[in-house]
């Protein structure tokens, strides 16, 4: 009776972790209303900080829709994070204004994916484990963050 009870309670300590490390604390709710994971299973995610009155972010944007749009291996993702405070709406129209085509997370979260730099432009790499690499700082290009991809992967 003794060891049913000790594999009971085995088994409901299992099923209680597996719970909580399958938990939704890694999807972020986006602009769109839609949600993305991060980290990903596979693959490598780019999350970048951005503003407005930053001009090498804005000079930033660019490349970084086009890295959202061809995602070269490894990146699977490109996801974009304000600044500063602002509602939905005022990121909409920034979002619009500044032709910001990769993904952005809502401003409404309470919990980001990696800390607030200290100056921008600041983007982070995360791989499939989760693990956070950067700031970078400076603007990036592709070929900067599939060399930093090869640097933290060896």
């Amino acid at each position: 009776m003794k060891k049913n009870l000790i594999f009971i309670n085995f088994t409901a300590l299992l099923s209680l972790l597996l719970l909580i490390s399958c938990s939704e604390s890694d999807n972020y709710r986006l602009l769109d209303g839609g949600k993305v994971q991060i980290p990903q299973q596979t693959g490598w995610v780019l999350v970048n900080y951005w503003a407005p009155w930053c001009e090498p972010c804005l000079k930033e944007i660019p490349e970084l829709n086009r890295l959202s749009q061809d995602l070269p291996s490894p990146l699977v993702a490109v996801v974009g994070i304000y600044f500063d405070p602002v509602s939905e709406s005022d990121l909409q129209k920034a979002q619009e204004k500044y032709q910001v085509k990769f993904r952005l997370l809502s401003p409404l979260i309470k919990s980001l994916p990696v800390a607030q730099p200290q100056s921008l432009p600041a983007n982070y790499l995360i791989n499939s484990k989760g693990t956070v690499y950067g700031p970078l700082f400076g603007p990036q290009t592709q070929e900067s963050i599939l060399l930093a991809i090869k640097k933290f992967q060896n």
